[in-house]
C-alpha cells in the first residue's frame, strides 16, 4: 500500500502517512456494501484494487495492476482492519 502510494489518495489507519482526501477513507470499506459497482466480497475487492477502471470506467481510481498475491494480501489486511 505505501509501495503504490495508496495513502497519496486515501486515508489508511495503521499505513504510516495515509492521509489522503481524494478518496475515501479505507477505514470500514468492507462494511460499505459495494466496492465500484460489485457487491462487496474479497473477490470483488481485489478485483477493485487491481482494476479498478475495468469495473468502472469512470472512476478515479487508477488501475494498479497489483498482481493476484498483491490485491490478495491488501484485501486482507482491509479486512482484518475492520
Amino acid at each position: 500500500m505505501i509501495r503504490n502510494g495508496c495513502g497519496g489518495c486515501h486515508e489508511i489507519p495503521g499505513v504510516p502517512g495515509a492521509r489522503g482526501t481524494v478518496g475515501p477513507s479505507l477505514q470500514g470499506v468492507v462494511e460499505r456494501g459495494y466496492f465500484g459497482a460489485s457487491r462487496a466480497s474479497p473477490e470483488a475487492m481485489m478485483r477493485w484494487i487491481s482494476r479498478a477502471r475495468d469495473v468502472d470506467p469512470k472512476t478515479a481510481m487508477p488501475n494498479t495492476n497489483l498482481s493476484p498475491q498483491e490485491a490478495r494480501d491488501i484485501t486482507a489486511y482491509l479486512y482484518a482492519r475492520t
